[in-house]
């Protein structure tokens, strides 16, 4: 009976230890959030002592807690009185990622690196780079926490009206473009995302890659048959382009880009938190 006994202590012995060493390592970045479909908040980096240009957001997700050392603070008080930095962060998910806690993706936008770390409760995209514009280098630093449903929104450019880091939303668009012939084939794909209400093509133009001549003298044309025209919401959208309509000729070989502004219709000439009009850039080739 105690050889039994003894038997089955040093199996449950083993056992234990064996489940001790298969429990993940704590994460680095420790942070909290409270899920809120209700919440968006924007805090501009004149409110964050300057530490963050242009800012940081909070998409569908409240109350985000960040712990420095014993202590738990908000993370927008955390950043503004200096107890935290993005650099800080942005080591502590990497180390989080090596160890499997979550994963990274890296999302090159017009020469701006945008980090995306999947947590299971949260996701966060850490931007820490610089922006080439005019002929300077403009430091880019940005927080986008979102929940673990929603793409954070990124950095993709100059806003050259606001003066600022363009920041993007989600609004759950992929493209696709194909040129044959003398037809360039174009298909939306549209699922999710933080847009309000239907959204639709406000403009739309091609533009020259490279310095092929077109029909104007910025390289550009513009595409009026497609304005207005709405997106189908939850699914796909075609469009049929014959360029040699618009040009007056065959296009020349070479890389051209689809630009397309997409506009939220429900927020169409009203100021607000989301954005009412996103521009996107279509790659294709004509051989």
């Amino acid at each position: 009976m105690k050889k039994i006994l003894c038997t089955i202590l040093c199996v449950a012995s083993l056992l234990f230890v064996a489940g001790c060493g298969s429990t993940k390592a704590a994460p680095e970045l420790k942070l909290s959030v409270e899920n809120n479909r209700e919440s968006y908040l924007y805090f501009p980096g004149s409110v964050l002592g300057k530490n963050l240009n242009p800012g940081m957001d909070y998409q569908y997700v409240g109350n985000v807690q960040i712990q420095v050392g014993r202590e738990s603070l908000p993370l927008e008080k955390a950043i503004r009185d200096g107890k935290v930095t993005i650099q800080q962060m942005y080591a502590q998910a990497c180390k989080d990622g090596e160890e499997q806690i979550c994963t990274l993706t890296r999302l090159s936008q017009n020469g701006v690196t945008n980090n995306l770390f999947c947590y299971p409760d949260f996701q966060i995209n850490i931007v820490d780079d610089l922006l080439e514009y005019d002929g300077r280098d403009i430091p880019v630093a940005y927080l986008a926490v979102s929940s673990a449903d929603q793409t954070p929104n990124t950095i993709d450019g100059w806003d050259s009206q606001r003066k600022s880091p363009r920041v993007k939303e989600d609004w759950g668009l992929t493209f696709e473009a194909a040129f044959s012939g003398s037809s360039l084939s174009v298909t939306v794909h549209q699922s999710g995302g933080m847009q309000q209400g239907t959204l639709t093509v406000e403009n739309a133009a091609i533009i020259d890659q490279y310095p092929f001549a077109l029909s104007d003298q910025d390289g550009n044309v513009r595409l009026t048959q497609l304005e207005g025209a709405p997106l189908t919401m939850g699914g796909e959208s075609s469009m049929e382009i014959n360029l040699a309509d618009f040009l007056g000729q065959e296009p020349e070989k070479g890389t051209y880009a689809l630009r397309i502004c997409i506009e939220d219709h429900a927020l169409s000439g009203q100021t607000h938190k989301h954005q009412s009009s996103q521009y996107y850039s279509i790659p294709f080739t004509v051989q």
